[in-house]
């Protein structure tokens, strides 16, 4: 009857990196595990604690939640849940208590995430409901309803919504048996305006109870385009103790804008001791939507000159960088593995462009281009590798250095591990010939 973490994530400063294991399957296929000294033995080739390994993780805690344990001072975050949906309705009424923590002590049973604005109470859950723990605090005769959207868009009130899905966020991860480091006061979401906002990702050792060093350092940031939208916007991430300046990788994103994806793409390249930067091309209409489908509609409304003109200014603002070496190289993936062909037509000085499964640059285009190139293609995926043929005979004939894999039984998009076609072995190859070919080209 003994209860045990489902899952371990250890911090070795010696290299600097996270290891998890998955202990209920380390148990099963290890003789005498229970045996004096009752150690965990991580193996650092297969244990890594990558982004690949995030939806197992996700999963395993969704599925074991009464195995974790606290008094072991086990931790798991934040950032390995994604967000699916979000509350619809927030219900408000006159509050007859207007003190947040005296309503909190006094209520019984279940409390909603709630807030109180002047005078009034407002909640995600129902107060109508005959079960909503916050209707004795509350006059009922004038319950309103408000929608979400409204308080987004408006500065304020974004504030209070994003408090109230803090609340929310942490019912369900405490659901789950999950908890942030409660040494790092750190929302889930922030509340104040995230432009500059520094975050700092802070993990737990669970062999020594204590934190580990924050290993980078993003904000969001604004940058000129003037031959393009004027005033864009990005997700800037550097290793949190750089000895010196970094080369920088721009890396550019799938046709729905800057989405969580993305952003976590950005950190793993800055983990492997490079400047990341991460521009929103939605970013003139209003930035990702928080939704796919949403994002993929705003798509279709950008002038394509101009968000080509902002990657370019990207570029520069990247290079521009005091962090920076000024040596800047670019990664996209499906519009962003074509915007990586583009720019590679566009900017001379570019260090090393890595399109993946990206449409191809127009072939009397491929004499501009100065930088090597590593393509890298899925190869179920019909419509674009029908123009690397051509693509290819006008690289050789303007002699510019090119490498291209072609991952057996692929598909469009098979490095994107929040979708079904990630193919994780593909991924690991591709993502370690990316980061060979950056260390290649752009140090030194």
């Amino acid at each position: 009857h003994s209860n045990f973490p489902v899952i371990f994530i250890v911090y070795h400063p010696k290299d600097d990196k996270l290891y998890w294991k998955d202990v209920k399957s380390y148990v099963r296929s290890t003789p005498n595990v229970w045996q004096p000294p009752f150690k965990v033995t991580f193996n650092k080739a297969t244990d890594e604690f990558s982004g690949a390994a995030f939806g197992t993780v996700r999963d395993l805690a969704n599925v074991s939640p009464p195995r974790v344990s606290f008094q072991q001072k086990e931790r798991l975050f934040t950032n390995l849940l994604l967000i699916k949906r979000l509350p619809g309705l927030i219900t408000t009424a006159v509050a007859k208590v207007t003190d947040y923590r005296a309503i909190r002590e006094q209520a019984r049973g279940f409390i909603p995430p709630f807030c109180i604005i002047e005078d009034r109470l407002y909640t995600l859950s129902d107060l109508r409901h005959e079960g909503c723990s916050l209707r004795e605090f509350c006059d009922l005769t004038r319950i309103n309803d408000d929608l979400p959207a409204n308080w987004i868009k408006d500065s304020q009130r974004r504030r209070d919504y994003v408090f109230l899905l803090n609340q929310l966020l942490g019912i369900h991860l405490r659901r789950c048996g999950l908890r942030y480091n409660p040494h790092f006061e750190r929302n889930y979401f922030p509340r104040l305006d995230d432009t500059h906002m520094v975050f700092k990702q802070d993990w737990f050792n669970v062999r020594t109870s204590r934190s580990a060093p924050a290993r980078i350092v993003a904000k969001y940031v604004d940058y000129a385009s003037p031959d393009g939208h004027g005033k864009m916007r990005g997700y800037l991430v550097m290793p949190a103790k750089a000895a010196g300046k970094l080369p920088g990788v721009l890396v550019v994103h799938e046709n729905r804008g800057l989405n969580p994806h993305t952003e976590d793409v950005a950190r793993r390249m800055a983990l492997e001791n490079f400047i990341a930067f991460a521009p929103d091309a939605l970013a003139p209409l209003g930035g990702y939507p928080g939704s796919e489908d949403k994002a993929r509609e705003l798509f279709g409304k950008l002038e394509q000159p101009k968000s080509r003109a902002d990657f370019i200014a990207a570029a520069g603002f990247l290079k521009a960088l005091p962090e920076c070496t000024g040596k800047v190289g670019v990664v996209g993936f499906c519009y962003g593995g074509s915007m990586a062909n583009f720019l590679a037509t566009r900017i001379p000085d570019l260090g090393a462009a890595v399109p993946f499964y990206g449409g191809q640059a127009p072939v009397e285009d491929v004499p501009r281009i100065k930088a090597p190139l590593m393509l890298q293609y899925a190869e179920k995926d019909d419509r674009i590798n029908a123009g690397w043929p051509a693509y290819e005979t006008a690289l050789k004939a303007a002699a510019v250095k090119y490498q291209m894999f072609m991952y057996p039984g692929t598909q469009h998009g098979f490095l994107n591990d929040t979708t079904p076609r990630y193919d994780e072995a593909a991924a690991k190859l591709a993502w370690s010939r990316t980061i060979g070919f950056f260390n290649q080209h752009l140090r030194g």
